[in-house]
């Protein structure tokens, strides 16, 4: 199976939907091959993970997820979800997530690549899959960490200042991917709900 990235390369960029003509091009992949039932496209497993990270975001207002991944053979590099800092005396049980977590909240982006530098890892090939699209400091570290691309399942917000981030990712030399389902179905299906395990 070809690289995620690969596997969405347009022939040519298509808008998205949008009333907005200051929305930028987003690249779309071809249409996608099914695949077996059993047996998810590697883009589907690791939007699913990104997803399944987010679960663990104690900020129910925007819980977000990513993961970083090597190309072929798909090797997960690291992942990460919005948080508090750890190990310094922070106690997310006590933070007023209505008001204060935005002073103090690690976006999903930065956690992961920061797992990914502790763990010596070149990002310089990798993809990152991220539940939203990345803020514009996310998108600043991206791109100082060495990402080529990025491929996003959702918009972090809608407005003007979403469409005007995503419009400077290639100017960063990322290229932008918005994530679209295979022939496998919604990444719903790859989601565990741990209450059912217990």
């Amino acid at each position: 199976e070809l690289d995620p990235p690969e596997a969405s390369k347009p022939d040519a960029a298509q808008p998205t939907p949008s009333s907005s003509s200051d929305q930028p091009e987003i690249s779309k992949p071809d249409a996608a091959q099914p695949t077996p039932s059993c047996k998810p496209s590697y883009s589907d497993f690791f939007m699913a993970m990104a997803f399944l990270s987010h679960t663990r975001a104690k900020d129910m207002k925007y819980q977000v997820g990513a993961c970083l991944v090597t190309p072929a053979p798909h090797r997960l590099v690291a992942m990460g979800y919005n948080g508090m800092p750890d190990g310094r005396g922070f106690k997310d049980d006590k933070m007023d997530w209505g008001t204060e977590q935005s002073k103090y909240i690690c976006h999903a982006e930065l956690n992961a690549i920061i797992a990914a530098f502790r763990r010596e890892a070149d990002l310089s090939t990798c993809t990152l899959y991220v539940t939203h699209t990345p803020c514009d400091d996310c998108s600043k570290l991206v791109a100082q960490s060495g990402i080529k691309n990025v491929v996003f399942a959702k918009y972090y917000k809608n407005g003007r200042d979403t469409y005007e981030t995503l419009g400077r990712l290639p100017d960063m030399n990322i290229t932008r991917y918005e994530y679209m389902e295979s022939g496998y179905g919604n990444i719903a299906k790859m989601t565990i709900d741990l209450k059912d395990l217990k």
